[in-house]
């Protein structure tokens, strides 16, 4: 049997995902004329003008927000992947999970949407009123006030064309070899590359929450109920992430769970946390290759059967 990593190893328990949103800004870049002012060298040189919100920001703001949200819901359930900028890989366990929350989230963006349009007129008028005023304020000359203000209301899409640079969307898939035969055989090195950045990044999650816990610690910081809470969605996260089999992330979750459960459970819980928090960043730093070739191994078949037929 082949010990040589393939894609398909690689996608038998997960896919990519790829979330794309775009939302239009409601934004006007200011010029120098705009305010009476000769665009010359030295204007160049030395002033940057700003921008203008065409409407009252906190219009788009429903908008953001479950955009926002949707990043959350595949950044919680998925690993960044390095070799395909902007996406990330998802386990075939959270696949379901990721899809019903990102139809729930689009479904509540665009009722965002489509209330923004119904208020898109109304609210452009307000903030035109709002625009003039700055721009009096503003001006070297005040007879440039009209002409810019012609300027910013040319930049006002339509309802339709607003319509369309509204969009949540997202897609999973896969990578596979070529089938033609141009495969240049570097593919098993490329993949266990891939395989230690996930690997690696899963178990810095876990250390920087470790770190940052025992540095609080140390200075005889309070450990509240949230930072406990905090720390076990973490460790709930990185379990359902954890499908490369990592056995020395599984027992540093365990561990955690232990020491908070140790510190909590004591009016002085600073010495059992650091102690028990500082020996899991050690045995994670020294079960990162082995978790890597392992992994590896296990993806490829050449793992040893643990269960005898």
């Amino acid at each position: 049997m082949s010990n040589t990593l393939t894609w398909a190893d690689l996608f038998a328990n997960g896919s990519l995902i790829d979330l794309d949103v775009s939302i239009w800004d409601g934004l006007i870049r200011m010029r120098p004329e705009d305010l009476g002012i000769d665009r010359s060298e030295a204007v160049t040189a030395a002033l940057t003008f700003g921008h203008q919100r065409l409407v009252p920001k906190e219009t788009l703001q429903a908008i953001r927000d479950h955009a926002y949200k949707a990043r959350q819901a595949v950044d919680g359930y998925s690993i960044p992947f390095r070799l395909v900028p902007g996406s990330r890989y998802l386990p075939k366990l959270n696949r379901e999970i990721v899809q019903a929350e990102l139809e729930n989230l689009n479904n509540k963006f665009m009722a965002a949407v489509n209330q923004f349009l119904a208020e898109y007129e109304a609210n452009k008028a307000t903030q035109i009123v709002v625009l003039r005023e700055a721009l009096r304020e503003a001006a070297k000359d005040r007879s440039a006030v009209e002409p810019a203000m012609a300027r910013i209301e040319r930049e006002y899409p339509t309802e339709d064309q607003l319509r369309e640079r509204f969009e949540l969307s997202w897609k999973t898939y896969s990578i596979a070899a070529p089938q033609d035969g141009s495969a240049n055989g570097n593919e098993g090195n490329v993949i266990k590359e891939e395989l230690e950045s996930m690997i690696t990044r899963l178990r810095e999650q876990l250390v920087e929450r470790v770190r940052s816990i025992v540095e609080l610690a140390t200075r005889g910081g309070k450990i509240t109920t949230k930072t406990y809470n905090s720390t076990e969605a973490l460790c709930a996260k990185l379990e359902s992430l954890n499908v490369f089999g990592d056995e020395g992330l599984a027992s540093a979750i365990a561990a955690v769970r232990k020491a908070i459960a140790a510190a909590s459970a004591t009016d002085a819980p600073g010495t059992p946390l650091i102690q028990g928090l500082e020996q899991v960043e050690k045995e994670l730093a020294k079960s990162r290759e082995d978790a890597i070739a392992a992994a590896a191994n296990r993806m490829a078949g050449t793992a040893e059967r643990r269960f005898q037929l």
